[in-house]
């Protein structure tokens, strides 16, 4: 662990690692926590590490899902970092007592020289203030230096400064995304923020400055109205331990539906397994993706119109009024994972019998390895390198039950290759993967891999029906 914590700043040693571990009474599940927390850290230095250094090819998925977590255990909000959001509200779950507590923006609007900043999806991850800064408008300016410099220069132009009781410190952004015109215009800078609250009894004001605005924006932390019981949230559906709530609004021939997950604890793994690890979210039996999710009318009729992506759900933008009612939510099963993996050793040699990995909920089976002998160029830095390429191909087959394992990530167990390609192949039975690892050059009998993160869907839809409207104020 030495070089992990070598490499991180003291700043992000105290946002990253627990001051002092929340009391459990027992001991060794508490170390067991902590092992992993401190685990995970190391494996994120060690993959930003290894992106500096290397380029990875991923052909993705893309699929409609909801994406975020709701937990009611404070340790698992606390070590594996379970967004605590619910859309409308934005929560803080107290790391020891579980209270809630919500996140109001006064005026989240600024406009000045023909710029425009607003900020959008703010809550609060345990004691972690995350959001965005979105900057638009017709007075961003032109890249003139290239693309790596126009974010250090956007950075340094709009620097937001973070008050909070008598004290500020300029905020540390953990990242950004921007666009910009085939000529260079910059047309949207998204600096995304990530800062420590400090939380005590009662409510807390808190303000930003952005450089070149006027005003500083007000926030506040108070304590919400909502509970942890998906009924009092709105209309919900259980099963197997995994809730989807939704409620909807009317206004005039408008109908705003929100929807939200409440994930059981493999469902909240997978979604955070998503992210460290690019697991597959996508439906076993390979339905369109308008069949994922979608809103029926009283009539059964399908209603179009604009669907948001929310932290943990989605919210829908309907035409329609009153005389709809009830609507139906219909929504595809949820994607779980577990931490069971397998080391499995691949023959290259030609007419070799492949192997057959078996895992809880289904197998994994190797369809085809070869080897060939190729140049692996590197786009970031122009080199070539004579490489030999060995592409493995192989599908998995669900078990019977209520959980059926639809994919799995192989990951080559060494890191002397110069660079990994992933894609997949939908057929209608089964989703077939596919890796490559570009090695030095070498003629070689096998290979050895690791099965890691099954993915497996937790069977069942759920069609919500919202019997009506809420109430409006």
């Amino acid at each position: 662990m030495k070089d992990v914590f070598d490499y991180l700043e003291e700043e992000d040693l105290l946002r990253n690692l627990p001051e002092a571990l929340p009391q459990m009474e027992d001991e060794t599940a508490a170390k067991r926590i902590e092992k992993m927390a401190l685990e995970r850290l190391q494996a994120e230095t060690k993959q930003q590490k290894k992106w500096q250094r290397r380029r990875i090819l991923i052909a993705a998925v893309c699929c409609l899902v909801a994406v975020g977590a709701f937990a009611r255990k404070p340790i698992a909000a606390y070590f594996q970092r379970i967004l605590h959001y619910l859309p409308g509200v934005g929560v803080y779950i107290n790391d020891t007592d579980a209270e809630i507590y919500e996140v109001q923006i006064d005026n989240p609007v600024q406009e000045k020289d023909g710029v425009r900043v607003e900020l959008k999806g703010f809550y609060c991850e345990n004691n972690m203030l995350k959001g965005d800064f979105v900057f638009t408008g017709e007075g961003l300016p032109t890249e003139k230096n290239g693309k790596d410099k126009i974010i250090d220069e956007l950075s340094e132009k709009y620097e937001v400064t973070y008050y909070y009781g008598e004290k500020s410190r300029v905020i540390w952004f953990s990242g950004c995304g921007w666009h910009t015109s085939n000529e260079g215009k910059v047309l949207q800078y998204t600096p995304h923020c990530s800062e420590r609250l400090y939380l005590k009894d009662g409510c807390y004001d808190y303000a930003f400055s952005i450089k070149g605005f006027d005003k500083k924006i007000h926030l506040k932390v108070v304590k919400a109205k909502t509970t942890e019981n998906p009924k009092d949230l709105g209309y919900s559906v259980t099963k197997n331990k995994t809730s989807v709530v939704a409620n909807a609004d009317v206004d005039g021939n408008a109908i705003t539906v929100e929807y939200y997950l409440i994930p059981s604890a493999e469902v909240a793994q997978a979604m955070e397994d998503y992210y460290q690890t690019g697991i597959i979210l996508c439906p076993y039996r390979f339905a369109p993706l308008e069949d994922y999710a979608y809103i029926q009318n009283a009539a059964g009729e399908r209603m179009r119109g604009h669907l948001e992506s929310l932290e943990n759900g989605g919210m829908y933008t309907l035409k329609g009024t009153e005389k709809d009612f009830p609507l139906t939510l219909h929504h595809s099963a949820y994607t779980g994972t577990d931490r069971e993996k397998q080391e499995v050793e691949i023959p290259l040699t030609e007419g070799a019998e492949l192997p057959q990995v078996k895992f809880h909920y289904g197998t994994v089976e190797f369809l085809s390895a070869m080897q060939e002998d190729v140049i692996w160029e590197d786009e970031d830095s122009e080199r070539t390198e004579e490489a030999t390429k060995v592409t493995v191909r192989y599908k998995t087959v669900p078990a019977k039950g209520i959980r059926k394992m639809y994919a799995a990530n192989l990951r080559y167990l060494k890191e002397d290759d110069f660079g990994v390609e992933r894609d997949l192949e939908q057929t209608n039975e089964f989703l077939i993967q596919e890796r490559s690892v570009y090695l030095p050059r070498e003629k070689r009998e096998k290979l050895t891999f690791s099965l890691e993160n099954p993915s497996y869907w937790v069977g069942g839809s759920y069609d919500v029906v919202i019997e009506k409207p809420r109430s409006k104020k």
